[in-house]
């Protein structure tokens, strides 16, 4: 019994290492991909984003880390919220980057990723950036919180000329973050009926947004 009672300490200890050696790993490469991502080239920028996706599983990234969190907000921030000019001519937007990012926010989850998909349905001047935002919330790596933040954005931004890519998009992530929402739920048929009716948008989209209120109504 006491031979097995200190082999379990010496496992706790030789898992708490690697745990602690994991870290140490992290926060050193996070250092470096967070002086990379301020300073660097969008080419650069690109690199860290393609690594940290790489490396996500092995080092246990999470939002405990706050350099990747700092590193996001920044790279989201370029060109949208944070604009540097050079000749009248915008220098730092760069929505390959910001799509990237929103992949890293699927692998990530949780508060802040909502929060950043929450700010770039918003903010984000660019719809190729929007509609990876709505993939990510309709594939389910993106849930709401108890006050519905992330529903009351998607049925807030929605008006009658948006690219129909981002509709296509846009109607997905509605369907999945309105699914038994029962007190949205006029506020999501009024939207939905509005796209189905729309003389903007293609027969196939409209059918979507009518396939989506009958899903809705199978699910409420």
């Amino acid at each position: 019994m006491k031979r097995v009672i200190i082999f379990f300490y010496i496992l706790i200890f030789l898992l708490n290492l690697k745990s602690d050696d994991l870290k140490i790993k992290r926060d050193q490469k996070l250092k470096n991909y967070y002086y990379l991502a301020k300073s660097g080239t969008r080419e650069t920028k690109l690199n860290v984003l393609n690594n940290i996706l790489n490396e996500f599983d092995q080092l246990k990234y999470s939002e405990k880390d706050d350099k990747l969190l700092e590193i996001l907000e920044f790279l989201l921030n370029e060109g949208t919220v944070s604009i540097d000019t050079k000749e009248n001519k915008v220098v730092n937007n760069f929505p390959d980057v910001r799509r990237l990012c929103v992949s890293v926010l699927a692998k990530l989850g949780g508060n802040f990723a909502r929060d950043a998909v929450i700010n770039i349905i918003n903010y984000d001047n660019d719809y190729t950036v929007k509609v990876e935002a709505c993939n990510i919330i309709a594939d389910g790596f993106i849930t709401d919180n108890n006050k519905n933040d992330l529903l009351n954005t998607l049925i807030k931004v929605y008006t009658k000329s948006q690219p129909e890519a981002f509709i296509t998009s846009y109607i997905n992530a509605l369907k999945i973050v309105g699914k038994r929402k029962s007190f949205y739920y006029s506020d999501i048929i009024r939207v939905l009926t509005d796209i189905s009716m729309s003389k903007v948008y293609s027969d196939n989209v409209k059918k979507m947004a009518l396939d989506a209120i009958d899903y809705l109504g199978e699910n409420d």
